[in-house]
Protein backbone atom coordinates (compact mmCIF):
# COMPACT_ATOMS: atom_id res chain seq x y z
CA UNK A 1 0.00 0.00 0.00
CA UNK A 2 0.97 3.46 -1.05
CA UNK A 3 -0.20 6.26 1.48
CA UNK A 4 1.30 9.15 3.63
CA UNK A 5 -0.50 11.27 5.95
CA UNK A 6 1.36 14.67 6.86
CA UNK A 7 -0.45 17.97 8.63
CA UNK A 8 -2.61 18.65 11.33
CA UNK A 9 -0.64 17.41 14.03
CA UNK A 10 -0.85 13.66 12.08
CA UNK A 11 3.13 12.79 10.92
CA UNK A 12 2.98 8.85 10.17
CA UNK A 13 3.93 6.66 6.80
CA UNK A 14 3.26 3.36 5.68
CA UNK A 15 6.26 1.08 5.86
CA UNK A 16 6.41 0.87 2.18
CA UNK A 17 5.83 4.64 1.45
CA UNK A 18 7.84 6.38 -1.05
CA UNK A 19 7.23 9.89 -0.97
CA UNK A 20 9.07 10.33 -4.56
CA UNK A 21 5.89 8.53 -5.82
CA UNK A 22 2.65 8.09 -4.24
CA UNK A 23 -0.61 7.32 -6.24
CA UNK A 24 -4.14 7.96 -4.54
CA UNK A 25 -7.91 5.94 -6.12
CA UNK A 26 -10.64 8.35 -6.41
CA UNK A 27 -13.89 7.71 -7.35
CA UNK A 28 -16.64 10.19 -8.45
CA UNK A 29 -20.17 9.81 -10.42
CA UNK A 30 -18.65 9.47 -13.52
CA UNK A 31 -15.99 6.88 -12.78
CA UNK A 32 -12.71 5.81 -11.05
CA UNK A 33 -9.35 7.57 -11.77
CA UNK A 34 -6.01 7.68 -10.01
CA UNK A 35 -3.79 10.98 -9.38
CA UNK A 36 0.22 10.82 -8.96
CA UNK A 37 2.81 12.91 -7.47
CA UNK A 38 5.98 13.08 -7.51
CA UNK A 39 6.53 15.37 -4.68
CA UNK A 40 5.79 13.97 -0.80
CA UNK A 41 2.02 15.02 -1.73
CA UNK A 42 2.75 18.54 -2.59
CA UNK A 43 1.22 18.84 -6.07
CA UNK A 44 -0.64 15.86 -7.96
CA UNK A 45 -1.61 15.03 -11.35
CA UNK A 46 -4.94 15.84 -13.35
CA UNK A 47 -7.24 12.90 -12.47
CA UNK A 48 -6.51 9.38 -14.79
CA UNK A 49 -8.89 7.44 -15.58
CA UNK A 50 -8.87 3.97 -14.66
CA UNK A 51 -10.42 1.21 -17.26
CA UNK A 52 -12.42 -0.92 -15.18
CA UNK A 53 -13.93 -3.14 -18.25
CA UNK A 54 -15.80 -5.64 -18.36
CA UNK A 55 -17.46 -3.52 -15.62
CA UNK A 56 -20.13 -1.65 -16.55
CA UNK A 57 -20.16 0.27 -12.86
CA UNK A 58 -16.92 0.25 -10.04
CA UNK A 59 -16.05 1.86 -6.66
CA UNK A 60 -13.20 2.00 -4.78
CA UNK A 61 -12.33 2.72 -1.19
CA UNK A 62 -9.48 1.15 -0.01
CA UNK A 63 -5.91 1.53 -1.13
CA UNK A 64 -3.74 0.57 -4.01
CA UNK A 65 -1.28 -2.36 -3.13
CA UNK A 66 1.98 -2.50 -4.97
CA UNK A 67 3.38 -5.47 -6.07
CA UNK A 68 7.05 -6.96 -5.47
CA UNK A 69 7.41 -6.81 -8.80
CA UNK A 70 6.28 -2.72 -9.39
CA UNK A 71 3.04 -3.57 -10.62
CA UNK A 72 0.08 -1.70 -8.66
CA UNK A 73 -3.22 -3.40 -8.12
CA UNK A 74 -6.37 -1.50 -7.22
CA UNK A 75 -9.37 -3.73 -5.14
CA UNK A 76 -12.65 -2.19 -6.85
CA UNK A 77 -15.93 -3.75 -6.70
CA UNK A 78 -19.37 -3.31 -9.07
CA UNK A 79 -20.84 -4.97 -11.78
CA UNK A 80 -21.14 -6.37 -15.19
CA UNK A 81 -24.60 -5.21 -16.33
CA UNK A 82 -27.78 -3.61 -14.58
CA UNK A 83 -29.25 -5.69 -12.43
CA UNK A 84 -26.08 -8.06 -11.56
CA UNK A 85 -25.08 -7.94 -7.97
CA UNK A 86 -21.95 -6.13 -7.05
CA UNK A 87 -18.85 -8.37 -7.33
CA UNK A 88 -15.21 -7.43 -6.23
CA UNK A 89 -12.05 -7.33 -8.77
CA UNK A 90 -8.34 -6.24 -9.04
CA UNK A 91 -7.40 -4.13 -12.10
CA UNK A 92 -3.60 -3.83 -12.56
CA UNK A 93 -1.38 -1.41 -13.68
CA UNK A 94 2.57 -2.46 -15.31
CA UNK A 95 3.19 1.28 -15.68
CA UNK A 96 3.08 2.96 -12.45
CA UNK A 97 -0.57 3.94 -12.91
CA UNK A 98 -1.17 6.09 -15.94
CA UNK A 99 -3.23 2.42 -17.56
CA UNK A 100 -5.31 -0.35 -16.19
CA UNK A 101 -7.03 -3.58 -16.95
CA UNK A 102 -8.64 -6.13 -15.52
CA UNK A 103 -6.65 -8.75 -13.82
CA UNK A 104 -9.20 -11.31 -11.62
CA UNK A 105 -12.60 -11.55 -9.60
CA UNK A 106 -12.18 -11.91 -6.31
CA UNK A 107 -15.14 -12.85 -5.05
CA UNK A 108 -18.85 -13.14 -6.68
CA UNK A 109 -22.00 -14.99 -6.37
CA UNK A 110 -23.54 -15.99 -9.61
CA UNK A 111 -26.61 -17.18 -7.18
CA UNK A 112 -27.43 -13.49 -7.18
CA UNK A 113 -27.84 -13.75 -3.03
CA UNK A 114 -24.66 -12.02 -1.44
CA UNK A 115 -23.01 -9.22 -2.68
CA UNK A 116 -19.46 -8.49 -2.48
CA UNK A 117 -18.77 -4.49 -1.79
CA UNK A 118 -15.19 -2.66 -0.56
CA UNK A 119 -13.14 -4.76 -0.60
CA UNK A 120 -9.58 -4.51 1.46
CA UNK A 121 -6.63 -6.88 0.15
CA UNK A 122 -3.10 -7.38 1.75
CA UNK A 123 -0.27 -9.39 0.29
CA UNK A 124 0.79 -11.51 3.33
CA UNK A 125 4.74 -12.01 3.85
CA UNK A 126 4.68 -15.63 2.74
CA UNK A 127 3.53 -14.04 -0.82
CA UNK A 128 -0.06 -14.80 -0.53
CA UNK A 129 -2.90 -12.88 -0.95
CA UNK A 130 -5.97 -12.16 1.81
CA UNK A 131 -9.18 -9.97 0.84
CA UNK A 132 -12.16 -8.94 3.21
CA UNK A 133 -15.50 -8.36 1.57
CA UNK A 134 -18.15 -6.15 3.23
CA UNK A 135 -21.22 -7.89 2.02
CA UNK A 136 -25.47 -7.47 1.93
CA UNK A 137 -27.93 -10.27 1.41
CA UNK A 138 -30.43 -9.71 -1.49
CA UNK A 139 -32.86 -8.96 -2.08
CA UNK A 140 -33.24 -7.54 0.86
CA UNK A 141 -29.71 -5.83 0.85
CA UNK A 142 -29.48 -6.90 4.70
CA UNK A 143 -26.00 -6.61 5.83
CA UNK A 144 -24.08 -9.55 6.39
CA UNK A 145 -21.01 -10.85 8.12
CA UNK A 146 -17.35 -9.76 6.55
CA UNK A 147 -16.44 -12.50 3.89
CA UNK A 148 -12.53 -13.53 3.87
CA UNK A 149 -11.09 -15.23 0.45
CA UNK A 150 -7.05 -16.07 -0.53
CA UNK A 151 -5.24 -16.07 -3.11
CA UNK A 152 -1.72 -18.11 -3.66
CA UNK A 153 -0.82 -17.43 -7.08
CA UNK A 154 -0.21 -13.16 -6.93
CA UNK A 155 -3.62 -12.41 -6.97
CA UNK A 156 -4.62 -13.83 -10.07
CA UNK A 157 -7.14 -16.70 -8.67
CA UNK A 158 -9.31 -16.37 -5.52
CA UNK A 159 -10.35 -19.08 -3.09
CA UNK A 160 -14.54 -19.19 -2.77
CA UNK A 161 -15.16 -17.06 -0.37
CA UNK A 162 -15.63 -18.08 3.21
CA UNK A 163 -18.15 -16.04 5.90
CA UNK A 164 -16.23 -15.17 9.19
CA UNK A 165 -17.80 -14.81 12.25
CA UNK A 166 -17.39 -10.89 12.08
CA UNK A 167 -19.85 -8.40 11.94
CA UNK A 168 -18.68 -4.56 11.09
CA UNK A 169 -17.29 -2.86 7.64
CA UNK A 170 -15.54 -1.60 5.50
CA UNK A 171 -11.90 -3.26 7.09
CA UNK A 172 -8.65 -2.25 6.42
CA UNK A 173 -5.69 -4.44 6.82
CA UNK A 174 -1.90 -4.00 7.72
CA UNK A 175 0.91 -6.55 8.14
CA UNK A 176 2.06 -6.23 12.03
CA UNK A 177 6.58 -6.43 12.73
CA UNK A 178 5.47 -9.50 14.61
CA UNK A 179 3.87 -11.24 11.28
CA UNK A 180 0.57 -10.55 12.47
CA UNK A 181 -2.12 -9.59 10.25
CA UNK A 182 -4.41 -6.67 11.97
CA UNK A 183 -7.52 -6.23 10.48
CA UNK A 184 -10.04 -2.75 11.22
CA UNK A 185 -13.43 -2.32 11.10
CA UNK A 186 -16.54 -0.60 12.00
Amino acid sequence: QIMACRGKGIDWTAPQYDGSRMVLAIKDTKGVYVLKSTDDGATWSDPIPVNTKPMKTAGTRTALLETPEGSLLLPLYGSMTDGQLDRSFLVRSDDGGDNWAYYSTMAYDPAGIVTFNEPSVLRLSNGKFIAMFRTHIEPTARPENIYVAVSEDDAATWSIPRRLNIWGYPTDLMNLQDGRVLMVYG
